[in-house]
């Protein structure tokens, strides 16, 4: 085995470990906040999500915009969308969210349109965790 080949495994190896523990870090803020694994969603059923934003776009086409954000609990991924909206303050890549509403079948995964929400403050994600230790 070459040393070239040796690193390469070795980085997948820590990234896949670093993955892990993110996610396993996510789901236990989710169950903190009581909320719903988004692995375990039901359509139509009032459903409380916690997880972190992975991305975020912009649809101005059509006549009404539309805001959408993909969040990520570690069991899986929900899209929010708002529609009218162009932006939403805090809603960006990494922050940590709460959202309450209703999912919907989009495509292959769910959706909550226009779902209420909770923005979780910089560095509290360090305090919910040690309270969990």
């Amino acid at each position: 085995m070459s040393f070239l080949s040796r690193i390469t495994g070795w980085l997948h190896q820590t990234t896949t470990s670093t993955d892990r523990l993110a996610a396993r870090q996510l789901r236990q803020l989710a169950r903190r906040f009581g909320a719903t694994d988004i692995v375990d969603l039901q359509t139509g059923h009032l459903s409380k999500v916690f997880g972190q934003v992975q991305s975020v776009t912009v649809d101005p086409s059509g006549s009404v915009a539309r805001f959408q954000a993909t969040i990520a609990d570690g069991s899986g991924q929900l899209h929010c969308i708002w529609l009218g909206r162009r932006r939403i303050r805090g809603i960006i890549p990494d922050a940590l969210i709460t959202v309450v509403g209703r999912p919907a079948k989009l495509g292959a995964g769910l959706a909550i349109y226009d779902p209420a929400y909770q923005l979780l403050p910089a560095g509290a994600e360090d305090q919910a965790i040690d309270a969990t230790s």
